[in-house]
């Protein structure tokens, strides 16, 4: 396969970052005008709002990036999805893993927030990153391409991509448990003491942008076309969703093969013996091969972190909702300052314990260094 020019392939880039994020600020804008003509009387009825989006919608979505939209309005449209929503919740009512928790409990409230204040807009932005991710692939990455496969049929490479894809999910889900400072941000998703729905998107989004490197990248390298890539990237995000939520169920003889709710509560844990098992994002069969698998599948234990400096929903006052996103949003960088002042101040002390022997011309001790 024949190289780009260098500086040919920075224009690419160049050209589509710029198209990503116009259309990005579409989709952010569109409801804010959305509202102001509400409120301004434009809008009358329900066909005067969808006349009035599909207006701003030909003016500011850039033609290259309209195949992501159709695909977002087919998904986000479609009856099934939110039919399964509700038998979600039929089943959360039905069979909870924690009977104690309520149907819509001070975690769900804050989890919808978070799907609302950063879920939604991050789907608007999905468009964009991956985009910018196949321009940056197709300018720098190229080689990384798949090309025994390219003459393969479509089934067949979206198959083995979404198999790669999990298997670099799992590996990433576990350097997050193990890298400290990745666990600083990872720490905020599994914070959740009441699993709801939309606990998924409870996710900081510096981590968010990692996820979907680790979701397109592999796609590009098996050459799975646009839009089916933005159907797999939301196709795998509403499954974890439904492991998230509050039900009793392994799924079955499915538990042998994919992640399920009881599968996923015993990775979110708070009990010591459960630590760092389970890390599969889609299937389960990389823990069982590596053996990070917990094997008992009757347990649902009680979920969330030990760290007093977390700001909990549960803990905080009513009417304090965007203060709590705020708060948990900012929680990774309390803790890397935290552990950067700790690190400053025992580099510090023993700097001075050093010049406190040399001064008194005692020997210098190699640990004191």
């Amino acid at each position: 396969m024949a190289q780009r020019p260098v500086w040919r392939s920075s224009m690419v880039l160049s050209t589509r970052l710029k198209q990503g994020a116009a259309a990005t600020a579409a989709v952010l804008s569109v409801g804010l005008l959305l509202w102001a003509a509400v409120v301004l009387g434009g809008i009358r009825s329900p066909q005067d709002a969808v006349d009035f989006v599909k207006d701003i919608y030909r003016l500011v979505v850039p033609d290259p990036l309209r195949p992501y939209v159709w695909a977002a309005e087919r998904l986000l449209l479609n009856p099934l999805l939110y039919a399964v929503i509700a038998a979600v919740f039929v089943f959360e009512w039905l069979r909870p893993a924690n009977r104690q928790q309520k149907l819509l409990s001070r975690g769900f409230v804050q989890d919808v927030f978070w799907f609302v204040g950063d879920g939604i807009l991050w789907i608007g932005a999905l468009a964009f990153v991956g985009e910018a991710l196949r321009a940056f692939y197709d300018a720098y990455l190229s080689f990384l391409t798949i090309g025994s496969l390219l003459h393969a049929p479509q089934a067949v490479r979206i198959v083995i991509a979404i198999l790669f894809i999990d298997f670099l999910d799992w590996g990433r889900h576990y350097l997050k448990h193990r890298v400290w400072w990745l666990w600083a941000f990872h720490a905020v998703h599994h914070s959740q003491t009441e699993m709801n729905l939309f606990t998924d998107f409870r996710v900081h989004v510096l981590e968010r942008v990692i996820n979907n490197i680790f979701v397109f990248i592999p796609l590009f390298m098996f050459q799975v076309a646009m839009p089916t890539d933005y159907y797999i990237a939301l196709g795998l995000g509403w499954y974890r969703m439904i492991y998230h939520a509050n039900i009793r169920t392994s799924y079955g003889l499915l538990k042998y093969v994919m992640v399920t709710p009881q599968f996923h509560r015993v990775h979110h844990s708070r009990e010591s013996a459960h630590l760092d098992v389970n890390f599969g994002v889609t299937f389960t069969f990389w823990d069982r091969l590596f053996g990070t698998h917990w094997s008992d599948y009757d347990q649902y234990p009680q979920t969330g972190i030990e760290d007093g400096r977390f700001p909990f929903e549960q803990h905080a006052g009513n009417g304090s909702i965007i203060r709590n996103w705020l708060a948990q949003t900012s929680y990774p960088f309390v803790v890397l300052s935290s552990r950067v002042r700790a690190a400053t101040q025992s580099r510090a002390a023993r700097i001075e314990a050093t010049s406190e022997e040399v001064a008194s011309g005692e020997p210098i001790s190699v640990s004191s260094i």
